[in-house]
């Protein structure tokens, strides 16, 4: 067993009385909980000799010492990271539902991994590998290879960086974007309130609150598409779809498709519609749902596509497609799969935004990828 630890980050606001003392630790399976003016999740993993030599050589070689980012770790102990953090994740959430259930901590909001700040500009969120007696047995002839100044900063752990959080990367708005916001503060319009909430659904699917973030999302699309409907039709049509009960989120798509020329293809109606099927899983069901990244990238390609024609913006084909990653790129290991969530141009360059199994974006051209056939 290897001990790996992280810290939550409910933004500095949970704190311990001193009551007794400053810190309590409970322990549960392989996972132990430290309260101590915040949370710290210490996970006991199964980790072979020959893996810990493959991640320690990985974390060790980038320029920065004990700074590895998740683009510099090789996709070939990826899959390592990604499952111990896995772990870690389902440790936290279920520590996290208990915290909440005693009351005192009710009004927390969301937890996520704490970030590591890898110089000015950027933090990342990554766990402590703790070396016990065992790993620096294992560890000792890589260790010895490393200069001085590398041995003492490894010689107690390391710092294990993790994915970036879904979309974690740079949004840029064009010279006709800059001025249409620049002229919709001087205009007095009804922004529909589905812009805010696809926000607030997106900040949880960036930390992986993935429950949070797909009920929010189908609140979002449902109160976009009745705004939307709302514009089109007549009082009537207004009072209807405002008072009656909700209808489906795929049927309220398909009548803005048919009566209110919404540019959007048939197929977002069977997404839409495993979308709601989870949602109702997640809110009326007493029991987690296994949800798959790819899928929920679906939907919130989806989502976004379907705000974006609601501005006149028509979407790629490819979007929300399933694909695979070409062979020919080296730095992505066979089988590499991912869904589409963009179709984008950034310094000029024409290319396809896809979310990776891996849990990571990149920006592909049309050559690079092949959509899957379902």
């Amino acid at each position: 067993m290897s001990v790996v630890n992280i810290k939550l980050d409910y933004d500095e606001r949970l704190w311990t009385s001193e009551e007794e003392s400053t810190s309590s630790t409970y322990r549960w399976k392989n996972y132990e909980l430290t309260l101590e003016n915040g949370a710290s999740i210490q996970l006991d993993v199964e980790i072979t000799r020959k893996q810990k030599k493959i991640l320690f050589e990985a974390l060790t070689k980038p320029v920065q010492p004990n700074m590895s980012h998740w683009q510099d770790v090789p996709a070939t102990v990826q899959n390592l990271v990604l499952k111990i953090e896995q772990q870690l994740r389902d440790g936290a959430a279920y520590a996290d539902k208990r915290l909440r259930f005693v009351g005192g901590a009710l009004r927390l909001p969301p937890w996520s991994f704490s970030r590591q700040p890898t110089n000015s500009n950027h933090r990342w969120a990554s766990v402590y590998w703790s070396f016990n007696e065992q790993d620096l047995q294992h560890l000792a002839p890589l260790i010895d290879q490393l200069e001085e100044k590398q041995r003492l900063i490894y010689s107690k752990g390391i710092w294990i960086p993790l994915p970036d959080a879904y979309e974690g990367r740079d949004v840029m708005l064009t010279k006709e974007q800059r001025d249409e916001a620049g002229d919709l503060l001087s205009e007095t319009i009804d922004i529909p309130p589905s812009y805010a909430l696809f926000a607030s659904a997106l900040d949880q699917w960036e930390n992986r609150n993935f429950g949070s973030a797909i009920a929010i999302l189908a609140v979002s699309l449902e109160t976009a598409l009745k705004w939307h409907l709302t514009k089109q039709g007549d009082a009537i049509a207004g009072y209807l779809i405002e008072n009656i009960q909700s209808p489906p989120l795929p049927n309220l798509l398909s009548c803005a498709r048919t009566h209110a020329d919404l540019n959007i293809p048939k197929k977002y109606q069977g997404w839409l519609a495993t979308l709601v099927k989870a949602r109702n899983e997640i809110v009326h069901k007493p029991v987690e749902k296994d949800l798959k990244p790819l899928e929920v990238g679906r939907w919130f390609a989806t989502g976004e596509a379907i705000l974006k024609a609601l501005m006149g913006i028509n979407p790629d084909d490819n979007i929300g497609e399933f694909v695979d990653i070409s062979s020919n790129i080296e730095v992505f290991p066979a089988g590499t799969k991912g869904v589409v969530l963009r179709r984008e141009e950034t310094y000029s360059e024409d290319s396809f935004h896809i979310l990776l199994d891996s849990g990571i974006t990149r920006r592909f051209s049309l050559e690079a990828f092949t959509v899957v056939k379902e």
